[in-house]
C-alpha cells in the first residue's frame, strides 16, 4: 500500500540527512511552505540534475537494483498465487456465506490471528483463513465473529468496505425486533437488523437491506442517496 512506503522512505531520507549533517527538522516544523525532505536533501547534496542522475544510476549498478527488483517481482507473483489459492478454499466453504457492504467512515477494526493474511491490489483486498478475533465496530454497528476466515475488501476511493465470511448454520435474523422466519425472497429493507449464528453476531441501526439467495446472504448498508 502506498502509506505503507511513506513511513520507511521518509525514515531513511531522514537518516540520510543526519548523515549529511543538515538541520533538517527545524525547517519542517515550522513554516514548511515550499520545504520538503526532498528539498532538503537536493540542497545538502550541492549537485546538479546531471550529476545526481549520474550518482543515482552508479547506485543502481552498485547495490544491483535489477535483481533486487526482478526478485522482488517474483515474491510478488508468488504472493499473489497464494492469496488466489487460499481464496478458492475460502470460497470453497460450507455453510452460509454472509456478506456486508458498510461505509468505512467511523469505522474501527480489531483483529488476532497468528495465521497468515494475504494482502493484495494494494491493500483492497486482504484474507484470512483463521481469526481467532474480529470485530467491527461505529456508533451503530458492531460485527463480532471467532474462529473465521475473513475476506475484506476495501474502496478506498468511495470510502466503501465489504467483509465476507461463512457460518455453518442458517443464522437467525432479526429485522426492527422482530425474527424473520423466511429468509429467502426477493430482499427486505430494514432500519435495524440483527443476525447471529454460531459465535458470529451482527447488530446494526444503520437502514439497510438484506437479500437471501440460497446459502448466500447479502446486507447492504450503504445508503442510495
Amino acid at each position: 500500500m502506498p502509506r505503507n512506503r511513506l513511513y520507511p522512505v521518509g525514515a531513511a531520507m531522514g537518516m540520510l540527512l543526519d548523515y549529511l549533517g543538515t538541520d533538517w527538522k527545524r525547517p519542517l516544523t515550522g513554516d514548511a511552505t515550499n520545504k520538503s525532505l526532498v528539498s532538503l536533501l537536493s540542497a545538502a547534496l550541492r549537485l546538479t540534475d546531471s550529476e545526481m542522475y549520474a550518482e543515482f544510476m552508479a547506485a543502481k549498478k552498485e547495490y544491483q537494483y535489477n535483481d533486487a527488483l526482478k526478485a522482488a517481482g517474483e515474491l510478488i507473483q508468488q504472493h499473489e498465487q497464494g492469496f488466489r489459492s487460499e481464496l478458492r478454499d475460502f470460497e470453497s466453504q460450507p455453510g452460509y456465506r454472509v456478506q456486508i457492504r458498510v461505509s468505512s467512515e467511523g469505522l474501527q477494526r480489531s483483529r488476532s490471528t497468528s495465521a497468515p493474511r494475504w494482502t493484495v491490489d494494494d491493500g483492497g483486498r486482504s484474507l484470512c483463513k483463521r481469526y481467532e478475533a474480529y470485530t467491527l465496530r461505529s456508533k451503530k454497528l458492531k460485527l463480532s465473529l471467532r474462529s473465521a476466515a475473513v475476506l475484506e475488501e476495501q474502496d478506498w476511493s468511495a470510502g466503501i468496505k465489504v467483509v465476507t465470511f461463512f457460518v455453518p448454520s442458517e443464522p437467525k435474523v432479526w429485522v426492527e425486533g422482530k425474527e424473520l422466519n423466511n429468509l429467502q425472497g426477493d430482499g427486505q429493507e430494514f432500519l435495524s437488523l440483527k443476525l447471529a449464528a454460531g459465535s458470529a453476531e451482527l447488530q446494526t441501526d444503520v437502514p439497510g437491506r438484506i437479500l437471501v439467495k440460497g446459502h448466500s446472504i447479502t446486507i447492504d448498508l450503504i445508503s442510495k442517496t
